[in-house]
């Protein structure tokens, strides 16, 4: 299930998800406060589910180029560029 609701109502629907047997995908941030994120938590620990946060930019083309950067020995080249691109 993948929730994309506001953030402030993310906690009941990730909840429901994970108590009705499926993994759940969730928006980040994930919660407003920690103590809903808490539950959201211990609510997949509980039902054996996989309660995942969305990092979209972590799938995107200048977060795996930077990525690169940094492996090959570059990470001051990585950091400025991301730094540009994230202006």
């Amino acid at each position: 299930v993948s929730v994309t609701t506001p953030n402030a109502w993310h906690k009941p629907y990730v909840i429901q998800a994970l108590r009705s047997g499926a993994h759940v995908f969730c928006e980040k941030p994930i919660a407003t406060g920690y103590a809903d994120a808490l539950q959201m938590y211990r609510a997949a620990e509980e039902t054996g589910r996989t309660l995942m946060v969305s990092q979209t930019s972590r799938f995107s083309n200048s977060a795996e180029a930077a990525y690169e950067l940094a492996a090959a020995g570059r990470p001051r080249q990585a950091a400025v560029g991301l730094d540009r691109i994230l202006r």
